[in-house]
């Protein structure tokens, strides 16, 4: 016998597979809040299967199952859906020929959406819409005041001097994570630049450089940072359609870099997608000889640096496409592997965290067993610079949406782990708030690591919250920009919506005992003979109780403090 359900879901949460609570008459409440059509079936849907088989991937000590078989695994209440045939943003089509369907929710890895989901979870009638908040700390204002500049020359933009400090600032800040370029072949480039017989060959890595240097050097933007950016776009866009290399390949990623730290996220994400392209069309991304019919070109570069240009690309392919529910680019025939260790240069810890981020591809619809494996073997690492520490812990804050939207139970230690790392993030925040280094996850990491701890809601995560606030408006303090006010206004207005439904419980529980007043057990002869002798304190179930309520005593006032 089948099983007989209580209600019928309507069609959107059917496809997405969530709870339906509407009756047939009303848009349910999932609907409501994404803004989904709210309709029904009027034919009963045929029940079908897909057998497949596939090897599971391995990571570490992790056995992740492959995209194909990982689909009847799952729990439930997993955050995948079966496809069917119209797309509405959040579900894309399987591959042409394939049984197999492919399928990417929005609240798959997005923090924007965790957000919102997180909002409407608190107060439903108070839920702000859904929109990506401190994506990195400028949205795009930072060259909005200068007009396209007229500039057609690096040497007119820069001086040779002017370039030397640029690029001391840029191996000195972006290099040690993002570190693939060679320093002594860009040494020789600048050097030539300004001989008579300079050739503008190596232009978009030098203005790209540039840039990044102008960009880690002051909080405002400055004319010659937006003529660097400008030049290097142009010189990018003009050389797209010749022969590509491995330096056309570099000053794209440079670009997407730039972009990632300032601008606003689609057009981010457009020069990520542009750049994985860039790589397969000049083959750094294979180390098997090119064919010399299709790919003719040679490789002028050693062989590690376009290994970290591949993998600084990927990852930022990866992550831009996450957060935006949007597309990656995967180049099928990479062939390359992994980067050498070089002194003070952690970009290897950065592209050692790929395994777990591709695992995370909404189309690979892992199960709470191999997420919680996961998240074990990433904190089990241990980073050293700012940025890398922070790329660290995005990573698990969006295992940890994973989890939280399978309603996974953590175990204790690992939650506690993850609670470590959250606050070692705050200090890599501080860090290089206090070094002027605006990275992109030195807002976006506080801000969601604040929806997190209120999930979570327990003793350890709360005690962390006004750390967390205190690192936005010390950043807020220092940058100043639109990004960062959102950011900051938003994570008080949810830390107040929590207060306010905590405070509205408790009303709850104090009309309740007016009805129902607690038991005196001095005058209670019956609760007396129930005890033969003891004591509450001689039970173990009252002190796991005594010891969850000792955090609703308030320390500092933070909550209150907060929402003013």
């Amino acid at each position: 016998m089948s099983r007989q359900r209580s209600r019928i879901a309507c069609e959107p949460c059917r496809e997405r597979k969530r709870k339906c609570d509407g009756d047939g008459s009303h848009p349910c409440n999932l609907c409501s809040g994404f803004g989904y059509d709210c309709h029904y079936r009027s034919v009963p849907r045929r029940r079908r299967t897909a057998a497949v088989s596939a090897t599971p991937k391995t990571i570490g000590a992790t056995t992740v199952p492959s995209a194909s078989t990982q689909q009847n695994d799952l729990p439930t209440g997993s955050p995948t859906t079966s496809v069917t045939g119209k797309s509405d943003g959040n579900v894309i089509l399987g591959l042409p020929g394939s049984s197999q369907c492919y399928v990417r929710s929005v609240e798959s890895n997005s923090g924007a959406a965790f957000m919102r989901k997180l909002a409407m979870a608190i107060d439903p009638s108070d839920a702000p819409p859904l929109q990506l908040l401190a994506w990195n700390l400028f949205l795009g204002e930072r060259l909005q005041s200068y007009s396209t500049p007229i500039w057609t020359s690096l040497t007119d933009v820069v001086s040779l001097a002017e370039m030397r400090t640029l690029a001391q600032v840029y191996f000195e800040k972006v290099d040690c994570c993002y570190g693939f370029i060679e320093r002594s072949h860009f040494d020789r480039c600048v050097d030539s630049k300004w001989s008579p017989e300079s050739s503008p060959w190596y232009d978009a890595v030098l203005c790209g450089v540039a840039a990044l240097g102008c960009l880690f050097s002051t909080r405002r933007a400055e004319e010659k940072e937006a003529g660097l950016v400008y030049l290097a776009k142009s010189i990018l866009e003009r050389e797209a359609h010749l022969n590509s290399s491995i330096h056309d390949a570099t000053g794209w990623l440079l670009r997407t870099v730039y972009l990632r730290l300032t601008a606003r996220p689609e057009d981010a994400w457009i020069a990520s997608c542009t750049t994985m392209h860039i790589i397969d069309a000049a083959g750094v991304h294979s180390e098997t000889p090119p064919s010399k019919i299709l790919r003719p070109m040679t490789h002028e570069s050693p062989p590690d640096t376009r290994r970290r240009v591949f993998g600084v690309a990927q990852h930022m392919n990866i992550w831009m496409s996450f957060d935006l529910a949007r597309s990656r680019v995967v180049l099928q025939n990479a062939t390359t592997v992994s980067a050498v260790e070089r002194p003070n240069n952690f970009t290897t810890e950065l592209l050692e965290l790929l395994p777990y981020s591709e695992i995370l591809d909404p189309a690979m619809s892992l199960g709470g067993v191999e997420l919680s494996s996961a998240l074990a073997g990433i904190l089990q690492r241990f980073h050293t610079e700012p940025p890398s520490v922070l790329a660290q812990c995005n990573l698990t804050l969006c295992i940890y949406r994973r989890l939280y939207g399978l309603k996974w139970e953590i175990p204790p230690e690992i939650l506690d782990k993850a609670l470590a790392l959250i606050e070692r993030g705050l200090q890599a925040v501080h860090a290089i708030t206090v070094s002027e280094s605006p990275w992109h996850q030195a807002a976006n990491v506080p801000f969601q690591a604040i929806c997190a701890l209120l999930t979570i809601d327990s003793a350890n995560s709360l005690a962390l919250l006004g750390d967390t606030i205190a690192i936005l408006v010390e950043i807020d303090q220092v940058y100043q920009t639109k990004a960062t006010r959102e950011a900051l206004f938003a994570a008080r207005s949810l830390v107040y919506m929590h207060q306010k439904r905590r405070e509205a419980d408790v009303k709850k529980q104090a009309d309740m005992l007016k009805f129902y007043p607690a038991t005196t057990v001095a005058n209670d002869e019956e609760f007396i003979d129930f005890l033969h002798g003891q004591s509450l304190a001689d039970f173990t179930w009252f002190n796991d109780f005594a010891n969850e309520v000792d955090f609703m005593a308030p320390s500092d006032g933070f909550l209150d403090s907060s929402a003013e």
